[in-house]
């Protein structure tokens, strides 16, 4: 079975993470000009450097070439028939992972409230947890999952709600940091 090229929505969703990555970028220099501790710009710069690889991810239709070479490892050990005995709890792993990591990211790190800029890079952190739930189900290409992401088009809401979640948590940091807003905490 030879692989298709990216489809038109691929193309597209790699231009949306392209517009993404440079809000971070943005955020990742207000920060650095900013005086916000380096884990602030670090975090932004992680940010720019996933949404441009997730955009190249886009381009070149990686997700679809490790789905099939998957599904060629599992056809050579004569296992695909079996393939959900291993899908299932894998599925499930990943979503309760992405749960625990969005309920640890959103408990409180210090008493008080954190200022705004801190609460704009935990959203972003959360958007990227998502993120990295909705490509590992996508890549697991589970029957179930596949249903809901491809056969209901949830797959086309889900990724770029994500995307826009980081992109303005990056505007919205750029903008608490040139309201004057506080030095952002040191996330401990």
């Amino acid at each position: 079975m030879a692989l298709a090229g990216p489809s038109y929505l691929s193309v597209t969703a790699g231009f949306l993470y392209c517009a993404v990555a440079v809000l971070c970028w943005l955020a990742a220099r207000g920060a650095r000009h900013g005086g916000q501790p380096l884990r602030a710009i670090w975090h932004w710069r992680a940010c720019f450097s996933l949404f441009i690889l997730l955009a190249l991810s886009r381009w070149l239709a990686v997700e679809e070439w490790l789905r099939h070479f998957l599904r060629l490892q599992f056809g050579a050990h004569s296992a695909y028939a079996d393939r959900q005995i291993y899908q299932l709890p894998l599925a499930f792993a990943v979503m309760a992972a992405t749960a625990w990591l969005i309920w640890w990211r959103s408990r409180p790190r210090q008493a008080g409230v954190a200022p705004p800029a801190n609460r704009h890079i935990l959203q972003a952190q959360r958007a990227i947890i998502g993120m990295g739930m909705l490509i590992c189900l996508r890549v697991l290409s589970w029957h179930q999952t596949d249903l809901l992401l491809h056969g209901l088009r949830l797959n086309w809401v889900i990724d770029p709600a994500l995307s826009i979640w980081v992109g303005w948590s990056a505007w919205q940091y750029c903008r608490a940091l040139a309201g004057g807003a506080t030095r952002v905490n040191r996330l401990r």
